[in-house]
């Protein structure tokens, strides 16, 4: 083997020795952050339903509020068509 050979040869194991470790910590951390990734994802969608739920239950008060709306304007309009019967007798008791 040549002077160059031997100087190929020994850069390149250096560069394994080297990058040995930290190409295997990489390959590690790539796997933690698989699994990581995979736990955001499963509090993502948990979160998602919970809005999904919390969405639902405020879309059933507002229509539930709606109808109490509703019955309150009927109720407000019976007192109103009440009251100008009332006063009507009142007027008419006095004109006599």
């Amino acid at each position: 083997m040549g002077p160059e050979a031997i100087a190929g040869t020994s850069a390149v194991l250096a560069a394994l020795v080297t990058a040995g470790p930290a190409y295997l910590a990489a390959r590690r951390s790539g796997k933690t952050a698989e699994h990581e990734g995979e736990n955001t994802r499963e509090v993502l969608a948990a979160l998602g339903a919970r809005l999904d739920v919390e969405a639902e239950a405020r879309e059933r008060d507002r229509a539930e509020t709606r109808e109490d709306i509703r019955h309150l304007r009927r109720d407000v309009r019976a007192i109103r068509e009440w009251q100008a019967g009332h006063d009507a007798e009142h007027v008419a008791m006095r004109g006599r």
